[in-house]
């Protein structure tokens, strides 16, 4: 936890700050640092990041990445979520999609992740990749440990994919997977059908 301080370098730096943040991320910082009595010069002592930086976060005019969110969490005794969302449970139950892929099967929810990417533009594939990769690296710490992380996932996947085809052949021949589609294609029929009879209801 940082000392409580305030310089004239703060007073005079402030005049730098808009009256009220801009984005959630901004607000939050404000309120953490004012919660634990912290000023910008004890921020800059404890995190290393300069009082311009820190001022243009709380601002809502710069945005801190991963390696920085750590820093301001550990210096104010908060949390990612929190700082980020503005709660510590930013998905309880917050759409379909969290209920979809939170599974007990990693191999469901993979299947189901990888279908849904594929939705997807390439721009806003490409947009989810950056978030995606911002994240493994924060949890990595990047470097050499990220690049021999991601060498052992290409690695792994594709000695899998090379015989994933020719074991799929053998163990579903045509007509089971025949089979398969048609009972996809009525598994999805009873599901339509089963929201229009509630669509129904609910209008009587």
């Amino acid at each position: 936890m940082v000392a409580k301080k305030k310089t004239q370098a703060d007073q005079a730096a402030q005049t730098l700050v808009v009256a009220e943040p801009i984005d959630a991320i901004a607000a939050e910082l404000r309120k953490a640092r004012e919660a634990s009595g912290a000023s910008f010069s004890d921020l800059h002592r404890v995190t290393g990041l300069s009082r311009t930086t820190l001022h243009q976060y709380e601002a809502g005019t710069r945005k801190p990445g991963a390696r920085e969110i750590r820093l301001l969490c550990d210096a104010l005794n908060t949390t990612p979520n929190r700082l980020i969302y503005g709660t510590e449970e930013p998905f309880k139950g917050k759409s379909r999609l969290h209920a979809m892929l939170d599974l007990s099967s990693e191999d469901l929810r993979t299947a189901r992740l990888a279908m849904l990417l594929m939705m997807l533009s390439k721009d806003e594939r490409d947009a989810w990749i950056t978030l995606l990769g911002e994240s493994i690296k924060a949890r990595t710490g990047g470097g050499e440990k990220l690049d021999a992380t991601l060498d052992a996932i290409e690695a792994a996947t594709e000695v899998m994919a090379s015989g994933m085809a020719e074991a799929i052949e053998a163990a579903l021949p045509a007509q089971k997977i025949a089979e398969l589609g048609q009972s996809i294609e009525a598994e999805i029929a009873a599901r339509t059908e089963s929201k229009a009879k509630n669509r129904r209801k609910a209008q009587k």
